[in-house]
């Protein structure tokens, strides 16, 4: 089953984003997407679930430029929130889901939800309070 399918209690799946959109994003970013994050964004460009929220391709920069991702946490990038708390991952092919709270957006006090997007998905998406 798709990664955006797990996600548990779906309101609202966009539609996938293209692959364009996607390379764009890295772009706009500067940094590798990891590739579980681009399989996501490919079967749906924003998702919208009880208590989660993937940002849509062309949200993200402007999510990151907004909390200053770059510069307080270099390398990381903000993807959407859980429990009204950011998500984000680390650049690379491959990454850990980490939450971090919005006005400190330093990696040294982020919570290490799972060593996955696959994991944190299939382990319905748990906040650091479901740790």
């Amino acid at each position: 089953m798709p990664l955006a399918n797990r996600i548990p209690e779906p309101i609202e799946l966009a539609s996938p984003a293209s692959f364009e959109s996607i390379q764009d994003l890295a772009s706009k970013l500067a940094l590798e997407l990891p590739v579980q994050y681009q399989e996501l964004l490919s079967e749906a460009d924003g998702i919208n679930a009880d208590n989660v929220q993937i940002y849509p391709c062309d949200a993200v920069p402007e999510r990151n430029e907004t909390y200053e991702v770059s510069k307080y946490a270099p390398g990381y990038i903000l993807i959407g929130s859980v429990s009204g708390f950011p998500v984000l991952l680390r650049a690379g092919a491959k990454s850990p889901v980490y939450q971090g709270g919005w006005g400190l957006m330093n990696p040294s006090y982020f919570v290490l939800l799972a060593t996955s997007l696959t994991e944190w998905i299939d382990s319905d998406c748990p906040d650091r309070d479901d740790l």
